[in-house]
């Protein structure tokens, strides 16, 4: 039974290799993407406000001495930072959820009807359909773990205020 399970399985996947080029290339994408959206405006953000590779080994002393003052003179850089890894992050779920909703359709189809076979038409159509369900799904997700998060922020503050703290 179970060999006969795991066989079915290894000739599913072998029926549709063509979706491990789509992972690849989803991959690709998010890597370019974390070029576009990360790399890119931190290269473009130090050189605007004037970041002197020079003076780099200063600055690990004057943070030292003055850390809040350095927070202030390159809040910009980190306000910059922060807004392109929340673009990239987004970007880089929103591929990650469209090709596995694709995957998973196509997979689904394929198990359904043995004659079917993987195309880019299909694998498109089904990244559609099951993109917005997965993305509730995460939001779901996140505003469940967020809530979480914020009930352990104020036990946490409870505990250490009971503790004299």
């Amino acid at each position: 039974m179970i060999t006969g399970c795991l066989r079915t399985g290894f000739k599913l996947a072998n029926n549709n290799y063509q979706l491990v080029y789509y992972r690849v290339a989803a991959a690709l994408i998010n890597m370019i993407g974390l070029v576009l959206f990360m790399v890119l405006p931190l290269a473009v953000s130090a050189v605007y406000l004037g970041f002197d590779m020079a003076h780099a080994k200063d600055i690990f002393f004057y943070a030292a001495e003055n850390p809040l003052e350095l927070l202030a003179r390159y809040a910009s850089l980190l306000f910059i930072f922060g807004i392109s890894a929340l673009l990239y992050l987004t970007f880089a779920s929103v591929i990650f959820m469209y090709t596995l909703g694709g995957t998973l359709g196509v997979m689904n189809n394929s198990a359904a009807d043995p004659a079917y076979k993987c195309s880019s038409s299909s694998f498109i159509q089904e990244g559609r359909k099951s993109l917005s369900r997965l993305l509730m799904l995460l939001t779901f997700e996140s505003i469940i773990t967020a809530g979480l998060f914020f009930i352990l922020i104020i036990m946490i503050t409870i505990a250490y205020d009971f503790s004299g703290g």
